[in-house]
């Protein structure tokens, strides 16, 4: 008979906790109405997600991936939320869902918990490299709201490693220019893991750094039709500049060069494409196509323009045009004032917006839109700071005052 010393002990297995990742028919993204699931009815992971998903505990959760609608069979949903777009689509899926599992947002559009606030257990603000494990522990995190701890003050989570692999990776984190408008550069210290900027999801560049010679296209900003523009919203690129650097162009036979611009900045009464074509038209090159992406101007957080007005006009694309050796064409980058409207609501919307929105709410955007100007003007009217449980990475009571300057002189 054996004693208790010669027994073999048996390991109790631990019941992991159950963690889901859902996917759903998307009602709006940037190109179309309506959006198709993706190959093998997977959602669409980012970088960021992937590794933050990588990077469970797999001894304590699994991992599933299922539709939207089975999410409370799971002890947690983990969501990522990268535009408007996202908090839209997730808005409409919610407003009428009973929720009964532990719902967590994250992802760079993360910052306005307020559509979401009876809904959520969580939510991520900034990066989340490593905290994903206390997250789900239930361990408080400085950059991490809980539906348990209430509403406090909170961080942006700074980057803390770089993500990525030898496929996809980041080149950098944040940026280095303060344009006003730009979101990204106020929310995130800068880091350069490659030792020259450079955006990994569409290789976009400064115009300074554009390469005629090694590649055969480039995608940069303009950002601002004309060169007053520009000066006011802190985008030091002169008319010289862009024909200099146009003039460097003398190797090959054509070249593809994408520049985004943002355009309807609030101290305009509308937007002009004269003063650029003027410029380019002085350049002497070898043929370029360049494709102008549009965007309409909205407000974002914690910018010195957070405060700022959405201008009601509709963007027109310029007619395909040749001046010498250069083809400009433009095409609207997935906005318009609407689309602006929309993302200012999920920007700025109070706590105090929540029963209003819950009542105006509809899939149809083009009815959507006038309900938010009417019953919530100051979504389009802004003049406040939203958001104000978000400690700034940044000061930025300066830039404000010379933003104002610099819009008081371009209105003179």
């Amino acid at each position: 008979m054996m004693n208790n010393a010669e027994k073999p002990q048996l390991t109790i297995p631990r019941v992991r906790r159950s963690i889901c990742i859902p996917y759903f028919d998307y009602k709006i993204d940037r190109n179309k109405q309506a959006k198709q699931l993706t190959l093998f009815d997977l959602p669409p992971m980012g970088i960021g997600f992937s590794h933050v998903v990588n990077s469970i505990d797999k001894t304590q959760f699994t991992v599933n991936f299922d539709v939207f609608e089975n999410i409370n069979k799971y002890d947690f949903a983990l969501i990522s939320l990268v535009s408007y777009y996202d908090y839209f689509n997730l808005y409409s899926m919610l407003i009428n869902f009973d929720v009964r599992t532990n719902i967590i947002i994250g992802g760079p559009a993360v910052l306005n918990i307020y559509p979401f606030i009876d809904k959520i257990y969580a939510a991520c603000f900034g990066r989340c490299d490593t905290q994903i494990n206390d997250i789900l522990n239930g361990i408080p995190c400085e950059n991490v709201y809980s539906a348990e701890f209430g509403i406090n003050r909170y961080k942006i989570g700074q980057a803390t490693c770089r993500i990525g692999d030898y496929r996809e990776h980041e080149n950098a984190v944040g940026c280095r220019k303060k344009c006003f408008f730009c979101e990204y550069g106020f929310k995130y210290e800068y880091v350069d893991f490659a030792g020259q900027y450079g955006e990994y999801a569409n290789n976009e560049t400064f115009f300074k750094d554009i390469d005629f010679i090694n590649h055969g296209h480039n995608t940069a900003g303009l950002d601002g039709l004309t060169e007053k523009e520009r000066y006011v919203v802190n985008k030091p690129l002169s008319n010289d500049a862009i024909i200099e650097k146009l003039n460097t162009h003398t190797k090959r036979d054509n070249f593809r060069l994408k520049l985004f611009a943002v355009t309807a900045f609030p101290f305009t009464d509308n937007y002009y494409y004269d003063e650029l074509i003027e410029t380019v038209s002085k350049a002497k090159t070898k043929p370029i196509t360049i494709m102008l992406g549009l965007s309409h101007f909205c407000p974002m957080p914690l910018t010195p323009m957070e405060e700022e007005k959405v201008l009601i006009v509709d963007l027109k694309r310029l007619a395909p045009i040749k001046v010498n050796n250069i083809k400009m064409m433009t095409y609207l980058q997935s906005t318009s004032y609407k689309k602006a409207v929309l993302n200012s609501l999920f920007n700025r919307m109070r706590i105090d917006d929540i029963d209003t929105l819950k009542q105006i709410f509809t899939l149809n955007i083009d009815k959507f839109i006038p309900k938010i100007m009417d019953k919530m003007p100051h979504i389009v009217q802004g003049g406040y700071i939203p958001i104000d449980y978000i400690e700034r990475p940044f000061k930025i009571d300066g830039l404000k005052k010379l933003y104002e300057r610099r819009k008081s002189e371009y209105c003179a």
